[in-house]
């Protein structure tokens, strides 16, 4: 009977594997929950008027900075308020 690579793979390095990809696959789903949320909240701000956004205190010419500053690494607002 001849050993497979199975045979010399130890369970513990198998379970390190999955746990990177499992990272992996997190990072990935939260770059795109990131980048689909700039872009509606980047949408929705450029729709409003200059006065409405006035009222609530931006320029603009900083929407975008602003909407990348307020979402976190996983597209969710860093203070539970969306401005």
């Amino acid at each position: 009977m001849s050993a497979t690579a199975a045979d010399f793979i130890a369970p513990a390095s198998l379970e390190a594997g999955s746990k990177v990809l499992l990272r992996a696959g997190r990072a990935a789903a939260n770059w795109a929950r990131r980048a689909r949320a700039i872009r509606r909240t980047r949408r929705a701000l450029h729709t409003l008027a200059d006065r409405a956004l006035a009222d609530i205190g931006i320029d603009r010419a900083e929407i975008d900075r602003i909407v990348r500053e307020r979402l976190d690494d996983a597209g969710r607002t860093t203070d539970g308020h969306p401005f």
